[in-house]
C-alpha cells in the first residue's frame, strides 16, 4: 500500500510537472507594443532615405467569368522617399540634397540620378510598414498567434475594427527571428484586397525591402517591385 502511494505521488508530480510546462510553452505571445517596437527597431531607420524601385505591373482583364485575358505589361521606375516625418512618398527625381558618405564622388561619377528616370509608372504602390504598424496598434480588435511556415516560426497578427466589416483590416505575418514582415494581407470590409509577400536586404545593420510582390486579388494584378541601393540622407 505504501509503495502503491508513493508511485502515484511520483505519476502526479510528473503530471504537474508536465502541465505547467505546457502552460509555459503555450503563453509565449508578445504582447502587441512589443512586437511592433521590435519590428520598428528592425525596419524603420532613424534617417530619411531614398531609393529607385524598379516596378513590373502584369494585369488581367476578365471578359467573361469563365475567361481571363493578360493584358501587356506595364514596366517603370521611380524615386520612393522615406522622411522620418512623413512616411513614404514618390517622385520621379531625385530629391536633392544627397547628403550620404561618397556622395560628392558618386555625384561626380553620375551614379545618383538627378533627372528624370522614365519610363515612370502611372501607379506607383508605396508600401510603409510605419503607418501600417501605427493602423494596427488603433485597431481595437487584435489577434496574436503563431505560424510555421517553410522551417521558420512566425507571429502573426489578425488586426480589424470591430468585427472588421467596414473599413480596413490587416493580417501581418511577422519572422520571430529577424522581426521583419514577411507577408501583408490587406482586408476591405472584411474580404481579401491584396497579398503582398516582402524579402528584405540587410542595410547599415536594419532590414529594408529587396523586393515585394503585391497580388491584387479581385482580378489577379501583380505588381513586382525590386528595390534599389538605398541612400541616407538628413
Amino acid at each position: 500500500m505504501a509503495r502503491n502511494a508513493f508511485y502515484r505521488k511520483i505519476m502526479l508530480c510528473a503530471a504537474l510537472l508536465l502541465l505547467v510546462m505546457v502552460r509555459t510553452s503555450a503563453a509565449v505571445e508578445p504582447a502587441l507594443g512589443d512586437i511592433i517596437a521590435n519590428v520598428t527597431k528592425a525596419m524603420v531607420p532613424g534617417s530619411n532615405y531614398q531609393v529607385i524601385v524598379t516596378q513590373r505591373i502584369e494585369t488581367m482583364i476578365t471578359e467573361q467569368l469563365t475567361t481571363a485575358v493578360e493584358a501587356p505589361t506595364e514596366e517603370g521606375q521611380f524615386i520612393l522617399l522615406f522622411d522620418m516625418t512623413t512616411g513614404v512618398s514618390t517622385s520621379s527625381t531625385w530629391a536633392e540634397p544627397v547628403t550620404h558618405e561618397g556622395a560628392t564622388e558618386a555625384l561626380a561619377e553620375g551614379s545618383i540620378p538627378l533627372t528624370t528616370i522614365g519610363p515612370v509608372p502611372t501607379v506607383r504602390l508605396r508600401f510603409d510598414i510605419k503607418k501600417i504598424l501605427a493602423q494596427v496598434q488603433i485597431m481595437d480588435n487584435v489577434i496574436i498567434g503563431t505560424e510555421q511556415y517553410n522551417d521558420r516560426s512566425y507571429w502573426k497578427i489578425i488586426a480589424q475594427k470591430g468585427d472588421g466589416s467596414q473599413g480596413l483590416g490587416y493580417i501581418l505575418w511577422i519572422d520571430s527571428e529577424q522581426w521583419t514582415v514577411s507577408k501583408v494581407t490587406v482586408k476591405v470590409s472584411k474580404y481579401d484586397f491584396t497579398d503582398s509577400v516582402l524579402t528584405y536586404s540587410l542595410v547599415s545593420g536594419l532590414w529594408l525591402p529587396k523586393m515585394i510582390i503585391t497580388t491584387f486579388i479581385g482580378d489577379g494584378t501583380r505588381v513586382t517591385q525590386q528595390y534599389g541601393e538605398y541612400v541616407f540622407t538628413n
